[in-house]
C-alpha cells in the first residue's frame, strides 16, 4: 500500500484535489475534518476547556472563532491543542488504513509538515495557489478576516519549504488545472 500525503496552505485547494480523488474512487482520509470532529469528544472538550476556558465551547459545540483566535495568537496554546487533537486524528487514521482495500490511499493534512506526519507517508503532493487567490477564496467561504487569514498563513510552512520535501506540486489557479495535474500525478503513482 502506498500512502500519499496531500498538503498545502490554508485556502490552497487541498480539498478540491481530494474531492476529485474521491470522485475517481480513491480513498482519502481528511485529517482536518477528523480534527474538527475531535472537538466533539467529551474527553477532548474537557482538556480544551481546561486550557482555554469555558468560552471555548457554546454548549456542546466548539466556539471555533474563539479557539482560532487563541491558538493563532499564542504558540504555546497552538502546541498544546495539537498535542490534544493529533493523537485522536492518528488513531482514526490507523483505523482508516486497517479498513482500506486500495493499493493507494491519500491522507490530506494542512499540517503534514508542521506535525512531522510527512515522515509517515510514501509520497507527498503539495497544493499551492497564488496568495491573492487564496485570500479571495477564503474570504468567500469563511468568516475569516484578511488579518486572521494572514495569522494562519504565518503559522504554516511556506510553499517553498513544502515543495522542497514533496514529490509532486499541484498549482491551483483553476479547477481544470487541478484535474489535469492530478491525473498526471495519478498516472505516475499507478506505475
Amino acid at each position: 500500500m502506498i500512502i500519499v500525503g496531500i498538503t498545502g496552505g490554508i485556502g490552497s485547494g487541498k480539498s478540491t484535489l481530494s474531492d476529485f480523488l474521491m470522485f475517481l474512487n480513491y480513498q482519502v482520509f481528511n485529517s482536518d475534518s477528523v480534527a474538527k470532529a475531535a472537538y466533539l469528544s467529551p474527553n477532548i472538550k474537557e482538556e480544551i476547556v481546561k486550557l482555554l476556558g469555558h468560552e471555548s465551547y457554546e454548549g456542546k459545540l466548539p466556539n471555533k472563532k474563539y479557539i482560532s483566535q487563541q491558538i493563532f495568537s499564542n504558540t504555546l496554546y497552538r502546541e498544546k491543542i495539537n498535542s490534544i487533537i493529533h493523537p485522536f486524528v492518528e488513531n482514526e487514521f490507523a483505523v482508516f488504513i486497517k479498513n482500506c482495500n486500495k493499493k493507494i490511499l491519500f491522507k490530506e493534512s494542512a499540517l503534514l509538515f508542521e506535525t512531522g506526519i510527512y515522515k509517515q507517508v510514501n509520497k507527498i503532493i503539495t497544493v499551492t495557489a497564488p496568495l491573492q487567490l487564496r485570500h479571495k477564496w477564503l474570504e468567500k467561504r469563511s468568516s475569516l478576516t484578511f488579518n486572521e487569514i494572514n495569522k494562519i498563513i504565518d503559522t504554516q510552512w511556506s510553499d517553498e519549504d513544502k515543495i522542497k520535501l514533496s514529490n509532486y506540486t499541484v498549482i491551483n489557479n483553476n479547477i481544470k488545472s487541478i484535474i489535469q495535474q492530478t491525473q498526471s500525478v495519478l498516472h505516475d503513482l499507478e506505475q
